[in-house]
């Protein structure tokens, strides 16, 4: 079954990058000249238009390779989630007794943990996305070397801690979805307790 549930998200999560990869290449663009720069994009059409125009499809889904990785972030996530509630179980007396909080550290945990596996595809993914990436790079190995040759190691690593901020309300919902059904404290239909929990946009901001 585990199997069958990671083949969907992989499918889903290719799927998925295809389809809004030319987006993010238009975005990483709009973001790297200001609104005074005259070559600076006025809006999304202009941006696609100007891609096909100059680089055809193929500039379209720049990127894309280093985007696939990111699909195994969803993958990394569980198995280090389900590590961690194991080990946590055995140290309590069963996974029956693991508490609220426990649940929330570990996903919180496994989220970040994955996060700091897969990052550095995203860099890589924004320098191939640039104006001037095809001047600057022949390909990905080519942004790899010259991203650890000149920048070195951290540079894979760039805006890392901004990105783990941005999780915040992802972990709180993570925690309420990975909970175990029988934690539902009268909700025999696990899968309302789930809709009913992913709705953390209603939950008041200052607890962030």
């Amino acid at each position: 079954m585990y199997l069958v549930c990671a083949a969907l998200l992989t499918t889903s999560g290719l799927l998925t990058g295809a389809c809004t990869n030319p987006i993010w290449v238009v975005k990483t663009r709009m973001l790297e000249r200001g609104s005074n720069d005259p070559t600076a994009y006025r809006g999304m059409w202009e941006g696609f238009r100007h891609i096909y125009a100059t680089k055809g499809l193929k500039g379209l889904w720049a990127g894309f390779t280093p985007s696939t990785l990111g699909v195994a972030h969803g993958a990394v996530q569980f198995a280090i989630y389900e590590k961690m509630k194991h080990r946590r179980g055995a140290m309590i007396g069963g996974e029956s007794e693991l508490s609220n909080w426990d649940y929330i550290y570990m996903s919180g945990g496994s989220k970040l943990l994955a996060g700091g596996i897969t990052y550095p595809y995203q860099p890589v993914r924004a320098r191939m996305q640039t104006y001037d990436a095809a001047r600057t790079y022949s390909g990905l190995l080519d942004v790899l070397k010259k991203t650890w040759k000149n920048e070195g190691f951290l540079a894979f690593y760039k805006g890392y801690v901004f990105s783990g901020l941005h999780k915040k309300h992802k972990i709180l919902a993570d925690a309420s979805t990975q909970r175990d059904p029988k934690h539902s404290q009268g909700h025999s239909n696990h899968c309302c307790h789930i809709r009913r929990v992913r709705k953390y946009e209603d939950i008041p901001p200052e607890i962030f």
